[in-house]
């Protein structure tokens, strides 16, 4: 059995092949940290709005109760909402340019 491989590549190719592996590896660890971030800034968001919701319970005024019951829900849907759309637009092939 010989010792070298049947066929030999050319070494320029192979420091080619090797650096788009390792471009394509740095680009798929990038998207799933900020596929990660994105997830985390999400659930941050909506446990931000569950104390909010709970503040409304406490007042009394009924512009203060409406108030808090719309800035929970803004917090808690309409963010976490808004940023994946936006991380959504960003990240799909459909609207690139």
């Amino acid at each position: 059995m010989p010792e070298s491989p049947l066929l030999g590549l050319d070494p320029h190719r192979t420091a080619t092949e090797a650096r788009r592996a390792a471009e394509k590896e740095a680009a798929q660890l990038s998207y799933d940290r900020t596929r990660r971030r994105v997830f985390w800034q999400c659930v941050a968001l909506t446990l931000t709005g569950v104390p909010i919701y709970a503040m409304s319970w406490r007042f009394t005024d009924p512009l203060k109760i409406d108030l808090a019951i719309a800035g929970g829900f803004f917090l808690s849907y309409a963010l976490p909402f808004f940023r994946w759309l936006a991380y959504h637009v960003k990240n799909s092939e459909e609207f690139a340019r």
